[in-house]
């Protein structure tokens, strides 16, 4: 995993939950963004950088 992706990852999902404490997205719509936003940029699926709303899910 390059750096560099990591950040831009962590860039999108802070992105992702502005959008989503204005309610411009809902949170099965966020947990989508976030799949997509880790497998463009190459982060592994157990990874411990992933957002914790994704992973807490019941």
């Amino acid at each position: 995993m390059d750096y560099h992706n990591l950040s831009r990852y962590l860039i999108a999902i802070a992105l992702g939950h502005t959008l989503l404490d204005r309610k411009i997205l809902r949170m099965n719509e966020f947990v989508v963004f976030e799949n997509m936003m880790r497998e463009k940029y190459g982060l592994p699926q157990a990874s411990i950088f992933r957002d914790r709303f994704v992973l807490f899910l019941s």
